[in-house]
């Protein structure tokens, strides 16, 4: 949907602008986020409450892993983002457009690589309420925060809207 708010308010060619570096930012974030995930079943084997601090140190440690993998997809895209665009896309035009928009959602990528551990965690508590809530207070915050950057700030606005409902 909102690639056709973007093309709807400013055009078909925003759309690919903002396409490529929301695709970037989501692939990493699955990949940092995968990687704990992928380890989070150990806490299975945790759950007697003799070895319920093990538990809380497993998942702190997670979630650790989780903020520094993000602080590094961070670090990797304000340091040598524009030269792997280049490297990748061999276009200076279409870099100069889309690596704006990858710094924005790299605020993005940090915030939505954090949520799948809480998420598993409540779920796995019987609290699935929690986290649809939440995903839909983010959907709703998305479409609020479009309507005023949108028109404000174009298809940069659109990579706020969604630093900022994910915050």
């Amino acid at each position: 949907g909102l690639n056709l708010i973007i093309a709807a308010y400013i055009s078909l060619k925003a759309v690919t602008y903002f396409s490529i570096p929301q695709s970037l930012v989501i692939k990493a974030a699955g990949g940092i986020s995968m990687l704990t995930l992928s380890l989070f079943p150990l806490s299975t084997s945790l759950l007697t409450k003799e070895m319920f601090p093990k538990l809380k140190k497993l998942i702190l440690w997670l979630q650790v892993a989780v903020f520094a993998g993000g602080l590094f997809g961070v670090g990797v895209i304000f340091s040598v983002g524009r030269s792997l665009l280049m490297l990748w896309l061999g276009d200076a035009e279409l870099v100069s457009h889309i690596y704006p928009l990858l710094q924005i959602l790299s605020a993005w990528l940090f915030l939505i690589a954090m949520t799948p551990m809480p998420t598993a965690i409540l779920e796995s508590m019987n609290y699935p309420g929690t986290t649809s809530f939440f995903a839909l207070l983010t959907v709703v915050l998305e479409f609020v925060f479009l309507i005023f950057f949108l028109p404000r700030f174009g298809v940069s606005g659109a990579a706020y809207a969604l630093s900022a409902s994910a915050a």
